[in-house]
Parts: structure tokens; sequence; C-alpha cells
């Protein structure tokens, strides 16, 4: 009896998921159907709502110009022209010719405006550190110490977006530099969950160099928290003059002269580089280690070093040294050295002569 008392309560709760299946299936094919026939063919007349979210979603106000609905696959696609984003002084901080919204179903979910992909074409940004230390990409805060991400958790929330033939303008009012512009630019930034992918390709401003290559793989939750954020990241310069980036990189010793290419692999721990490998190749160089040291002036070098941080400074290996000073090669070799804020050390095999770093083979 009971063996019966089980089966047909087990026929009845097969019978209710089933329902509830049905009934979960016709609710979205009525909300797809709504979307397709109802309200995209009509999207101009929600273009009061569609702002308000917009806004509320960047923090910021925003102008569109024109909005336009597809279909991409089973996803719709929002087509915005001519977005026009104010700061918060009100005065016209970024400008997206064009920008396609394909719409994620999280959205439903979430209650909030989640992407599946974002694609910008040719915008111009400014991207500016203020004195605190804090970072805005066209007027938008990205982060507030101890409180929440905004914009840039926003960001880092959506599956994917892409952006293409951009301008940058560099601004740091922190270090007091001069504003350094990038053109040319392609991004693509791809997230799952705490785990983001970046990659960046951008041509060098005149004087600096030809092309910047970047990539990362980088963990974090929340931009709020910098010191959460650990993974590694990299770098490839094409030709570069190396002396003109002194400006908007601290160098561990001073380059007055020299012009090369690079490729860097980074470890960022905790939000800090720790630990940084690099192939070099440089050309006509003239570099200071400490300001008690001789100058070191060579033809060409090339090799890799690997730098990490030791306590309050900084410990370095260098392997597959060439160096040529005044057409004379030296064989391949291998030194290490160190140098804090007081001064520089070379532990053998490494030394140092009266104009040149000299490493034994």
């Amino acid at each position: 009896m009971r063996s019966r008392d089980f089966i047909s309560n087990m026929k009845r709760l097969w019978r209710t998921l089933e329902l509830l299946a049905w009934g979960t299936f016709f609710a979205l094919a009525a909300a797809v159907l709504g979307l397709r026939y109802g309200v995209l063919p009509q999207v101009e007349r929600y273009r009061a709502e569609i702002v308000e979210r917009v806004s509320a979603t960047v923090g910021l106000p925003v102008k569109i110009g024109r909005i336009e609905a597809e279909w991409n696959g089973l996803r719709p696609q929002l087509n915005l022209s001519d977005v026009r984003i104010y700061d918060a002084e009100g005065r016209e901080a970024l400008t997206l010719s064009s920008v396609e919204n394909i719409l994620s179903w999280r959205s439903l979910a979430h209650g909030d405006l989640r992407l599946h992909a974002l694609h910008i074409e040719g915008p111009r940004v400014t991207v500016r550190r203020d004195g605190a230390g804090a970072f805005y990409i066209g007027g938008i805060k990205l982060a507030s110490s101890g409180g929440p991400g905004g914009f840039g958790d926003w960001l880092f929330d959506q599956r994917e977006i892409v952006i293409r033939n951009a301008q940058l303008e560099w601004r740091d009012e922190k270090r007091g530099a001069p504003a350094l512009s990038f053109t040319a630019i392609d991004v693509r930034l791809t997230n799952r969950g705490n785990d983001h992918a970046i990659g960046v390709v951008a041509r060098l401003a005149a004087g600096l160099g030809t092309t910047l290559k970047l990539s990362a793989q980088l963990s974090g939750a929340t931009l709020a928290q910098p010191t959460g954020w650990s993974g590694k990241v990299y770098t490839e310069l094409g030709y570069t003059d190396a002396a003109a980036w002194r400006p908007w990189v601290d160098y561990p010793f001073e380059i007055h002269r020299g012009t090369g290419a690079l490729r860097a692999w980074t470890t960022v721990v905790a939000g800090a580089a720790r630990e940084l490998s690099a192939d070099i190749a440089l050309n006509d160089v003239v570099a200071t280690f400490a300001p008690e040291l001789p100058a070191l002036e060579v033809a060409s070098a090339s090799g890799r070093l690997h730098a990490r941080r030791a306590g309050e400074g900084y410990a370095l290996q260098v392997s597959k040294l060439e160096l040529t000073p005044q057409g004379a090669a030296t064989p391949p070799s291998a030194c290490q050295a160190s140098w804090k804020s007081t001064g520089f050390s070379a532990a053998a095999p490494c030394g140092v002569s009266s104009s040149l770093l000299t490493c034994s083979a």
C-alpha cells in the first residue's frame, strides 16, 4: 500500500514539475515575442526609459541621438548613435559615434542592465588620474576607496566589450606629467565572474615609438579594493625611445639616452607589481645606476632582465647579456644587482669599470 502511495505521489510531483516547465517556457516565449513584435519595433517610444536606465548605470547624465533595435540571433540588440556623456559639472566628457549593445537575458534575473556584448566604434576619450589618485574615464570616476566600484565594476561584469579605432589622452595630475596621446586603439575585454582577460593594441604618440601591445589575465572582484587583484600582464613595445618615457615612467635608474624594443611579463599580487621579466634590445644607451657611479655607455645591449621587489628596494638579475661598447662586443654574460633609495650595490660576478658596467661570462 505504501509502495502504491509513493508511486502516486511521485507521479503527481512529476506532473507538477512538467506543468511548471511548460509554464516557464510559454512565459519566456511570450516575453521574446513581445520584445520582437511589440517593444523593439517601437523602441523610439521608450527613449526616455532607455536614457534613464543608461544614465543610472553610468552614474552621469547621458544624451542619445538615435536608437535602433534588431535581433542578434536570439538576443535583442540596441544600436545607439551620437551618445554623449556629461561629467558632474555638466561638461561633455565623452562622445561615442556608434554603440552596439547586445542585451543579455541575465538582465531579467539580476534586475539591472547586463550585456552579452558591447561594441564601440571610434570613441575619443580622456583618462585622468587626479591629485588624490582616483581614476576617471571620460569624466566617470571608476571607483571610490572603501565604496562600491560603480561604473568600473559594471564594465567588469559584462561578458564582452570591444572598442575599435579609439583615440585616448592620458592626463596624470598626481604625477604632474604632460598629456600623453595614443591613437588607433583596439581593446577587447572579456569577463567570466572574477576572471578578466584584456587585450589592447595602440599606436604610440609621435616621438615615443611605433606600437604598444598589452594583454592581461587578472582576477579581482571590485575596483574599490585594488589589493584584491592579482594576475599576469604582458607588454610589448615596438621600436621606442626609452628616455622619452621618463615623464610617465619611474625607472629604477636614470636613463639619459637609448632606443630599442621590449617584451615584458609582470606578476601582479595584491594589486601591486611584484616581479617583472623582460627581453630587451637597446641601442645607443647612456644610463646612470647611482649618483656616485659613472655613466654606463654602450652602443648596443640585449638580454633578459628579471626584477623583483626586495624589501624597500629592488633586486635585478641579468642573463644572456650582450654589450657592445665602442664596437667591441662582449660574450654573453650574467650578473646580479640590487639598489635602494640610499644607493646601489652589485653582486659578484658583476662590477663597475670607469665607464661600463661589466659582467663576467
